[in-house]
């Protein structure tokens, strides 16, 4: 199941709201306090990957593992490839 948030701004609303479905098929509402659109689309994709995080689970994004890949004497993978 898809779980991409909606994020859309209420007609005389200052800020951004959103929703999602959870895992029961039950759309869930919450507000941002955000009146930009990428800051909110950005807030929201963060909760959605919360709230659907389960306990012990750790999750890295692409761009922070590879952060530090081909930097000399930070990297372990330029390390083992030395070793």
């Amino acid at each position: 199941m898809v779980r991409k948030p909606r994020v859309y701004k209420r007609s005389g609303d200052k800020y951004f709201s959103f929703y999602f479905y959870n895992d029961d098929g039950q759309r869930v509402f919450r507000k941002t306090e955000d009146a930009a659109r990428s800051r909110a689309e950005a807030y929201a994709e963060e909760y959605v990957r919360d709230y659907f995080k389960k306990p012990g689970e750790v999750t890295i994004t692409l761009k922070d593992f590879a952060k530090d890949f081909f930097v000399w004497g930070k990297c372990s993978w330029i390390e083992r490839q030395h070793a």
